[in-house]
């Protein structure tokens, strides 16, 4: 009769015991399925003008990414092919005047709806001269800035 109830008393503790983990684990797992987003805003005095580079993270480990170049500031976002440029891997880009340049290892397509002002001008390059852009931070030289670094705006931080 008492291994019976010792067989009872430890079964219930570790039910307990690992209904409180699995709990705890869940929560903390599910924090990570949020998606988190970056946008920078680029402004042209030149055409008195917006656009947005956009990025959105999500998985566990925040190791799906999307970036888009938009003309909407809306920071939350699901990419649309029809008003958005669509990247799935990261990009060097820079502003001047009237045109946004993106150095790619695959260029986008143009969508069909896309109405900025801003001229898109992709520029395709090789791996080899992606890795020497990314290398030692060889693009920050060029005036370039990276896709994979936009982050939330300060005030969400």
């Amino acid at each position: 009769m008492k291994k019976v109830l010792v067989i009872v008393v430890v079964s219930a503790l570790v039910i307990i015991a690992v209904t409180g983990f699995v709990k705890s684990c869940s929560s903390d797992i599910g924090s990570g399925f949020e998606p988190t987003y970056g946008i920078k805003k680029i402004h042209s005095d030149t055409l008195n003008a917006d656009i947005y580079i956009k990025k959105k993270n999500w998985g566990v480990s925040g190791d799906h990414q999307v970036v888009v170049i938009s003309t909407s500031g809306q920071e939350k976002f699901e990419p649309d092919s029809t008003k958005d440029y669509i990247f799935v891997s990261e990009f060097f880009f820079k502003a001047s005047k009237d045109s946004l340049y993106i150095y790619t290892d695959s260029k986008a397509k143009e969508p069909r709806l896309f109405d900025s002002k801003f001229k898109v001008i992709q520029v395709e390059l090789s791996n080899p001269k992606m890795m020497d852009l990314r290398g030692y931070d060889n693009f920050k030289n060029k005036g370039l800035e990276l896709s994979t670094y936009i982050d939330a705006p300060a005030d969400k931080k």
